[in-house]
Formats: C-alpha cells, sequence, structure tokens
C-alpha cells in the first residue's frame, strides 16, 4: 500500500481554457469574453461544475476552486449587485459538489465523514496576484510602482478571509512575482494561523523575481513570518526555458531543513525541452523536494491526465514495489547537495 503522507500528488490545469474548451461545444459561446469565468457563476454553474468534474476524472487529486479573478472591480464589469462573498461562496460550493460526485462514483461508500473526509480529492482556494484580478485598463505590469497598498490589501483580505470561511481546505496563492505585493498577503495570512496555503512565484530567471528580488529572499521571508506549519508548499515558475529543474534544487536546498514540499510545474515548454523523457523531470524534480506536480496556464485535460499518470507510475514503483528507492535517491540527493 502507498503512503499517502509521501506519494506525489496532481494538481489541476487552467480552469479557465477548459471552461472555454467545454463551452466552445455549445453555438451560443462567445469566445471572445475576457469575464466568462466570473460572468458564469450566474448563469451557467453546471458549466464550472463540470470543468472541475473534468480534471477529477482525469486524475487531479487537488482542485482549484474558480475564483482567482473574483474581486470587487470584477463584479463591477460584469454589472453585478451580488457580493464578492456570494460568488466565492457559490464557487468553493461547486467544487463541493464536484468532488462529493467524483468520490460516489469511484468510492460509493459515504457512510462515513471520516474516511470521506480523510480519501476525498481536496480543495484549494484559488488567489493570483493584483494584476490579474484589477481588470484596469493601462496598469502596467510593474504596478507595485503605482497601486497604493491599501488597495492590494484590500483585495488579498477580502478574498482570503471569503474563501476561509467558505471552508476550503488550503489556501493556493499563485503568480507572485514582486515582493511588495508578496508581504501583504503575508501580512493577511498571518492572521489565520490554522489556515494552511502554498505560495508559488513567476521568476524573471532562475534567480530573480520581476522587481529585481531574490526568490530565495522571498522564500526566507514566507519561512520567517508565517506561524509554524501554514506552509505546505512551495512553488515557482520561470519565463526562460530549461531553469525549472535549477529552480527547484536552489528552493530545496535553501529549504531543506524545514521540509517544505515543492511544487514542479509541468506545462507545453517543460514537455518540449524535457521530451520524449519526460520522467527524468518527474524523478529529478521528486529528488530536488516535489510533492506536487501542476498543470500550468493553458493547462488542458490531456496535461493533467499525463501528469496523473507519471505521478501514478512514480508512486507505484517507488511507494509500492520499491519504497527503497524513494529512501535511498532522497539520501542521496542530501548527500550529494551537501557535497
Amino acid at each position: 500500500m502507498m503512503d499517502a503522507r509521501k506519494e506525489i500528488k496532481t494538481i489541476d490545469g487552467d480552469f479557465v481554457a477548459q471552461l472555454c474548451c467545454n463551452l466552445k461545444k455549445q453555438a451560443n459561446f462567445e469566445a471572445v469574453d475576457p469575464l466568462v469565468d466570473i460572468r458564469i457563476i450566474q448563469t451557467n454553474r453546471y458549466a464550472i461544475y463540470r470543468v472541475h468534474l473534468d480534471f477529477l476524472h482525469a486524475g487531479a487529486t487537488i482542485i482549484r476552486t474558480n475564483t482567482a479573478r473574483i474581486s470587487e472591480a470584477a463584479l463591477s464589469k460584469i454589472n453585478s449587485n451580488k457580493s464578492v462573498r456570494y460568488f466565492i461562496k457559490n464557487a468553493v460550493l461547486l467544487a463541493r459538489k464536484a468532488v462529493c460526485k467524483y468520490y460516489k462514483e469511484t468510492r460509493g461508500d459515504m457512510q462515513s465523514p471520516e474516511i470521506y473526509d480523510r480519501n476525498r480529492p481536496q480543495i484549494a482556494g484559488y488567489c493570483t496576484n493584483f494584476l490579474k484580478s484589477c481588470f484596469r485598463k493601462g496598469l502596467p505590469f510593474d504596478y507595485w510602482n503605482e497601486v497604493s497598498r491599501e488597495e492590494m490589501l484590500k483585495l488579498h483580505r477580502l478574498r482570503i478571509r471569503e474563501l476561509l470561511k467558505a471552508g476550503v481546505d488550503m489556501l493556493a496563492i499563485e503568480d507572485i512575482h514582486n515582493m511588495v505585493e508578496l508581504k501583504i498577503i503575508v501580512e493577511v495570512l498571518r492572521r489565520y494561523k490554522s489556515a494552511k496555503v502554498w505560495i508559488s512565484f513567476t521568476c524573471l530567471n532562475d534567480v530573480e523575481l520581476f522587481d529585481g528580488s531574490l526568490l530565495l529572499d522571498a522564500i526566507k521571508h514566507c519561512r520567517r513570518s508565517l506561524h509554524s506549519g501554514q506552509i505546505i508548499a512551495i512553488g515557482a515558475k520561470c519565463w526562460m526555458d530549461g531553469k525549472e529543474l535549477s529552480l527547484l534544487k536552489d528552493i530545496y536546498n535553501a529549504t531543506r531543513k524545514d521540509r517544505i514540499p515543492l511544487i514542479a510545474y509541468i506545462n507545453e515548454e517543460v514537455l518540449k525541452f524535457y521530451q520524449p523523457d519526460i520522467m527524468y523531470y518527474v524523478k529529478e524534480a521528486v529528488k530536488y523536494g516535489a510533492k506536487y506536480f501542476s498543470g500550468d496556464n493553458g493547462g488542458n485535460l490531456n496535461e493533467i491526465k499525463m501528469i496523473s499518470s507519471l505521478a501514478h507510475t512514480y508512486n507505484i514503483i517507488h511507494f509500492t514495489y520499491f519504497p527503497d528507492l524513494s529512501t535511498s535517491s532522497s539520501s542521496s540527493s542530501s548527500s550529494s547537495d551537501s557535497s
């Protein structure tokens, strides 16, 4: 039997991309609607439920809520009189319904709430950076130099609070690429000591965030400022092809004493760079502490099926038939990196 504490897990793909893919099959779908993922919470909730269920069927063991872009600014764009709380609450509810449906399909037994909670797929409350949530025309990429601290604080505080109230299992804070916003997010997270969170960075190269801050300094700030046990994983993506393993190795060496699991992203660029032996990337990423493998921007069902298959194969080989391989590979990595 595999040890669930050790086996690697699969995070879902790009919700909006899959939503649009599903909706394109309908004759009245307008592909140009930039707010389709928010508007649809009011107009077609089944479509949201369907995307979550699609990713679960593809093998995702963690799904992210359709909340990354929900904000007061977004709701004003669609002329909704509903609150951010209403939209987030319903987005989380739809993710829960999909998880429940999938569990019934695959396991059947819903008699024990304890067994259900222990074995069901998990739900991560999805948050992203201010730029992707504010819908403000003309805002530059280095928005942290123009937007007030109070405005960013208001957005993140509201979204994080409502996601936790709605009962997500964890928070997924992704695409953070500057230290100013990171410090604001960490300030909010400190108010919720029991909240579990993964934080993922988008890097300019294998050393720096987009504001010139060092990635390892950003990670150090998270580790020092957040409460013990809050961080369940750290991830990083890089715009430079072929730097993914270098990033993971640097983070692994910086966080090894804390044993913080890492998130490795598999996207189209990673697939092209490491083909034909993508399993090499998986093995190396696990060696450097990756416990979670995630789809990325544009990640569709086929990519999640492939990631899930890779994770399943790795788990069977290393934790079922040859459990000593996992121990020996991690200890050899530790000794080689320390030498």
